[in-house]
């Protein structure tokens, strides 16, 4: 991500239309319970007022194949976190914890892991409010650095984790596509993706534009971005991230700036 933070670029780029699981209590004398398994993206044309600071994704070479529709039949949910040890989830399946004062909900989505589906709001450092208002904090949650990003996704305990990019890329595949800014093409359908995965889509995931910052401390772009970090280094200097761009109605893969602050969701493997 650049001035205009965001995502490296390489030439023109045309974007185009793109509780837990309930769990089962068999008694008798024995209880059994089953383990079941950016800177900121730079859009080239609408997205960016500014061409002049935008830079484009460079991904790396790897293929991805076409998205297929691999969702399975929802599961039960609970309002709790379980304290047991495991449970059987299944897709669908939903549930809740609370950290620091804040609940957060999680749901197993159509690629088989448990995420948040609220944007992290964990307090430490470099890490911050839009605007430094705090208000801004409860309804998109926190922009982090990729370092405190990794760190509070760490905190929640129980293997919460930053997801990979390959995470990003199978959830993205399962809900429609992407587009990929080093190619310019479209990865599937990544307007579908991006209208189910928004709060308003009815996949549970509920994504919210929290906008960005940048390493200046001048925030921008509420309400239009909401670029999320993975775990995936690019280089030295630059990591992997999906933006969901409400003007151009697309999701997007590409990498940014590690001293931009971005949103953050964490993710669990079952």
């Amino acid at each position: 991500m650049q001035k205009i933070p965001a995502l490296k670029s390489e030439g023109k780029t045309t974007v185009k239309t793109v509780c837990i699981g309930g769990f089962f209590l068999l008694t008798a004398t024995l209880l059994v319970f089953w383990g079941a398994e950016i800177s900121a993206f730079s859009i080239e044309g609408s997205v960016l007022a500014n061409q002049d600071s935008i830079e484009q994704v460079i991904c790396s070479n790897d293929e991805v194949n076409e998205p297929t529709n691999n969702s399975n039949g929802k599961g039960s949910f609970s309002s709790e976190e379980t304290i047991m040890d495991k449970v059987e989830l299944n897709i669908g399946d939903i549930g809740s914890f609370d950290h620091q004062g804040t609940t957060y909900t999680w749901k197993v989505m159509d690629d088989g892991k448990k995420w948040l589906t609220r944007n992290l709001n964990v307090e430490l450092d470099n890490s911050w409010c839009y605007d430094n208002d705090s208000n801004y904090c409860e309804t998109y949650g926190r922009l982090y650095t990729w370092k405190a990003a990794k760190q509070a996704c760490l905190s929640l305990g129980d293997n919460w984790r930053l997801p990979s990019d390959e995470d990003w890329k199978n959830l993205a595949i399962e809900y429609g596509g992407y587009h990929d800014w080093r190619t310019g093409k479209d990865i599937g359908k990544p307007r579908v993706a991006y209208r189910t995965l928004m709060e308003e889509g009815g996949s549970g995931f509920a994504a919210s534009l929290g906008g960005w910052r940048d390493p200046e401390g001048i925030f921008d772009y509420l309400g239009d971005y909401g670029i999320f970090w993975s775990s995936s280094l690019r280089d030295s200097s630059d990591a992997r991230g999906f933006g969901f761009y409400r003007n151009d109605s697309i999701l997007a893969r590409g990498n940014g700036d590690l001293n931009f602050g971005h949103s953050v969701r964490c993710v669990q493997d079952l």
